[in-house]
Parts: structure tokens; C-alpha cells; sequence
């Protein structure tokens, strides 16, 4: 897991404008400076997978091909053994020598979470790579004779030699949904690479060219419950002690129970608790459930006070306008992942959006019974586009949009696999992987999602397309047993406790009352009646962040 800041130019010379932000939060174990021929490359490693024969720079054996990977390749330890008949501790290491022998498609093999640059030492050719879901972030700039490239889209900003330049429509995307869809940014002048896809750099015509789209090998013939096993084997594997979110519901019960065979004493669970006891069921489910599970448990408290003045320090690390109430609850509980000396935090993300967990997506995909342009992902509980100028805001409804380069389910015919390729890759990808990279990465921690995969993913579309699956049934099927079965059904809080208490506070309404004046500074046309309208809570939280982002950035 590691910070990326490069420079690719026509010229053979280093730019002398304004420097990158720095990504030492990302991976403050080394840092690494490289400039030759077109490239110039800051290199930030966060080392928890190969020790040494991790650090930068990573070549392959004949010398063609070097590597700056950021992010885990989960079954690097198989594709080590099977593809190259040599035991390689490095992921990394891995990836550059099976590129050496088989050339650029031997990514298809590779499961992760992953974003890169891979040099071709013969050609000086430079190529970009990105996994599925694009959990690691990966942003480029055109700038006169170079592409600017970095791991955050404010590393990047800080990079470019004028004051933000605000896209209209990522605006409308974040007051839709709480957060922003790629390839857009909030600054028209940068972009996110495509997902899934290894690009080249034309800085001359001031593009990127796919290379191919990745293909990824999907496992035939497997049963569900064998494949969770897989993944979780593979995703939990790791150098280092880890920390796991424990929510007290079934997901990350699931997880943790999946991964005992590590055994390892240094692992240890993290429960949030709300403001007062608003989630004290919760608590007590989770301090229950670690207990027998044998892992070490540890509640962290917040408070409301602390959520009013650490705020605006949360909207910064999240790196562009992110709306989600949960926010602050996953912030607080990577810091204390951090302050427990432990690098790597797993998560339960995924399972909602592949089996079918969220009620009301659930309802709108049974009432659809026929296809339309207009996507299944659209309008959601959360839209907040009436704070906008009816007479300005973007309303498109493409199927589709630019979602994901390959993916063919976002254009099938059956509405249940369209449906789940939309909220996975708007709502999982940006807004559950993408906030918790963001937020545990700013302390120096590696999140990682191992439900969130591709293969589960894929299984998913072929084999539970229907509302008979609703309730996440498939998913609980395979994986119950008797200390989970108490879970499986109970209702949780979640991760955004205390907030409504936050938002409907004094405090709140006096914070929020500074700062939203802000927004005529800003050229952001809301809408002309809002003085007048009675707004709630979700709806004030959204404009009080963009407000804090933009006071910042500005």
C-alpha cells in the first residue's frame, strides 16, 4: 500500500513548477526518487508485504521491466509458485517477473487491490494499470508537455498552477449521491484512469491509449462457500498483525470467524461506540462475539463535541467532497488501528452490494419491469439535487455513463445483473472502498475489503440473479454456522452513530450557519429558494462539507 506522484514528459527533464503535495501518510516506510528518460517518479511505500525485497525500485531479473505497485496482489504467493516455479516473497516482485515472461496480460491472472506504473526499460514506454473496482485511487492532468500522475487527487491539485476549476457535473454527482463518480473529479482538469484497464501516456496528443482491458481468470465450477474460503485465505494473509472492524452485525462476524486459522495473537477487533448508547446493542453483540471468536476486542468511543471540531480535519482526508454520514465513525476507528501499532484493517465490504442487502435498492430493482435508459442507480434515499438551480444541474440517464470500461453486465438485458454492476460500481467503488482508502490511509493503515472481490463478484452475476437471493440468502447459506447464526439476521446501526445527533445539534446549526454563506465565493448556483426551504439533516451535512472542502481548497 503505497503513495504514487510521477511526471511523464515529452522532454527529458524534470519540471520546475509547483511542487506535488506530499503522500508520505501513504507510505512513510521508504521513500523513493527517480527521475530518467521521460519519467520522473515519488515513491512512498507503506511495507507489509516482502520486507525488503519489497522497496523501490522493483525490476525484473533481465532488467526490462520496473514496477511501482500500490496497493496488495492477493494471490501472489500462488502465482509465484504455479507461473514462475519459484517462491518470491514480494508482490511487486511477483508482478514485474511474471511480466517479463509473459508480457503486460499476465495482470489477467492478478486478484487484489491494486493501482501502478509499469516501465518498459527497453522502449521507455510507461503504462498505468488499475484493478476492477478501483479501490486504489490513480488520477492524471495533462499539463503543456507532461502528464502529471499521483495516488490523490489533492496531491495532484497542489501540482497545477492555477486555483481549482470546479466540473459542474461531478458538483451534481456529489449532491446525488454524497461523492463523486469517475472518471471525473471535482476539478474538470483532472481525471481518474479507467478501472480495470492497462493504458499508455500520449502526452503529445495530451491522451491515454488502453493497452487492453483486463480479462480476468474466473474459477469454474466452484461452489460458493469454497470460494469465500479462498478469498478470505488469500486476503488475510499477511506479515504484519492486523485490525478488524467489528460492527457487531454479520458481515465482519463472517470475516473475523473465516480468518481464525491465522492465528495470530497480535490480531485485535475494533468497535465503535456511538454517542451515548445509541448503539450499545451493538457493543455488546461484538464484545460477545470477539470473546468466543477468541480475538482481542476494543471499543472506541466518540463524542459530539469531537465530531464538531475534527471535521473539517476529516473532510480533508477524505480528498474530494464525500457526503457519507459514516464517515467520521470509520475515521475514528482507523486512527485507533494506527494508534495500536497495526498496519493492515479488514473490512467487511461487499457482501450488500453483491447479495442483494440493501431493502430498498432491493424493491426499486423488483418494481423495474422493464429496462429503460434511466439507471437503477440514480436516484437514491440520499439525493440531495434540489439544493441545486433546477435551470443548471445535470440530468443525465445513460445506462451506464463511463462506469467501468468492459464491464458487460451494466448492458445486459436482465435487470438483477445490470442492477447489481451499477451499485457496485458507483456506490462500492466510490463510496465504500474509495472512502475507506482514503480515510485509513491517511493514518498509515491498508485497508482491505476481502468480500469486496472480483471473483465473488463474478459468481454472483451467474448464479444469484433473482429476488429469490434477496436478504444476502446465498451469501448466508454458504458461509452459517452456529456462532454466526444469531447474527445473521439481527439489525445494526452502522457506522454513522452519533451523526444525527451531530447534525441536529446547536453546534451543528451554528457551524453550519458560518459556513454556508461560503458558497456565494464559490460560483455554486444552489438553488434560489433555499433560504426558504425546511432542510433536514442529510441535506445540511452535504452542503456543510462542500462548503469546509472548498474553504480549504480555496
Amino acid at each position: 500500500m503505497c503513495g504514487i506522484n510521477a511526471i511523464v514528459s515529452l522532454e527529458d527533464r524534470k519540471s520546475q513548477s509547483k511542487q506535488f503535495g506530499s503522500l508520505v501518510h501513504r507510505g512513510p516506510d521508504q521513500t523513493f526518487q527517480m527521475s530518467r528518460g521521460q519519467l520522473s517518479i515519488d515513491y512512498f511505500r507503506l511495507a507489509v508485504t516482502g520486507g525488503k525485497s519489497g522497496d523501490a525500485p522493483v525490476r525484473s531479473k533481465n532488467g526490462r521491466w520496473t514496477c511501482f505497485l500500490n496497493g496488495e496482489i492477493y494471490n501472489f504467493r500462488a502465482l509465484s509458485t504455479l507461473h514462475l516455479g519459484e517462491v518470491l516473497s514480494s508482490d511487486t516482485k511477483v508482478l514485474v517477473e511474471g511480466i517479463s515472461k509473459f508480457g503486460l496480460k499476465f495482470l489477467n491472472f492478478v486478484h487484489g487491490m491494486f493501482a501502478g506504473i509499469i516501465v518498459d526499460e527497453f522502449s521507455s514506454k510507461v503504462f498505468v494499470f488499475r484493478d476492477f473496482f478501483g479501490e486504489k485511487p490513480l488520477f492524471y492532468s495533462f499539463q503543456a508537455h507532461q502528464a502529471l500522475i499521483s495516488s490523490e487527487f489533492q496531491a495532484l491539485s497542489a501540482k497545477l498552477e492555477d486555483n481549482l476549476e470546479l466540473d459542474f457535473e461531478a458538483v451534481t454527482d456529489y449532491f446525488r449521491f454524497g461523492y463523486i463518480e469517475e472518471p471525473k473529479t471535482i476539478d474538470s482538469r483532472i481525471k481518474a484512469f479507467p478501472k480495470g484497464s492497462v493504458v499508455s501516456i500520449d502526452c503529445k496528443n495530451k491522451a491515454i491509449s488502453t493497452e487492453f482491458i483486463l480479462e480476468p481468470l474466473m474459477p469454474q465450477n466452484v461452489s460458493l462457500s469454497h470460494l469465500i474460503n479462498d478469498v478470505v485465505n488469500e486476503v488475510v494473509a499477511s506479515d504484519v498483525s492486523q485490525g478488524y472492524l467489528l460492527s457487531g452485525g454479520f458481515d465482519s462476524s463472517t470475516l473475523i470467524k473465516l480468518s481464525k486459522h491465522r492465528k495470530n495473537e497480535g490480531d485485535q477487533s475494533f468497535t465503535l461506540q456511538g454517542v451515548g448508547d445509541s448503539n450499545q446493542q451493538d457493543v455488546t453483540a461484538a464484545r460477545k462475539f470477539a470473546r468466543k471468536s477468541g480475538i482481542k476486542h476494543n471499543v472506541i468511543p466518540i463524542s459530539q463535541s469531537e465530531v464538531i471540531s475534527r471535521l473539517p480535519e476529516l473532510v480533508n482526508a477524505l480528498d474530494q467532497p464525500h457526503a457519507d454520514m459514516s464517515s467520521f465513525g470509520y475515521f475514528k476507528l482507523f486512527e485507533a488501528i494506527k494508534e495500536y501499532n497495526l498496519k493492515v484493517a479488514q473490512v467487511g465490504h461487499g457482501v450488500d452490494e453483491m447479495f442483494w442487502g440493501y431493502k430498498w435498492f432491493n424493491n426499486k430493482v423488483v418494481a423495474s419491469h422493464s429496462l429503460t435508459q434511466e439507471r437503477f442507480f440514480w436516484s437514491t434515499p440520499s439525493d440531495q439535487t434540489n439544493l441545486l438551480d433546477s435551470l443548471w444541474k445535470f440530468s443525465r440517464k445513460e445506462v451506464n455513463g463511463k462506469l467501468h470500461p468492459s464491464d458487460p453486465y451494466l448492458l445486459t438485458s436482465d435487470r438483477y445483473q445490470r442492477a447489481r454492476a451499477e451499485i457496485c460500481h458507483s456506490y462500492l467503488s466510490h463510496n465504500g472502498l474509495g472512502q475507506i482508502d482514503r480515510l485509513a490511509m491517511h493514518y498509515s493503515v491498508e485497508p482491505r475489503a476481502a468480500f469486496a472481490d472480483l471473483r465473488l463478484y463474478f459468481w454472483a452475476q451467474q448464479n444469484s440473479q433473482g429476488s429469490s437471493d434477496f436478504e444476502k440468502r446465498a451469501f448466508k447459506s454458504a458461509v452459517s454456522n452456529s456462532l454466526q447464526k444469531r447474527f445473521s439476521n439481527r439489525k445494526k446501526r452502522g457506522f454513522d452513530i452519533g451523526m444525527m445527533q451531530f447534525v441536529n445539534s446547536m453546534e451543528f446549526e451554528n457551524l453550519y450557519q458560518r459556513k454556508v454563506m461560503n458558497f456565494k465565493e464559490y460560483n455554486i448556483p444552489l438553488n434560489p429558494e433555499l433560504k426558504g426551504m425546511r432542510l433536514g439533516a442529510r441535506q445540511k451535512y452535504r452542503l456543510l462539507v462542500l462548503s469546509l472542502w472548498l474553504e480549504a481548497k480555496l
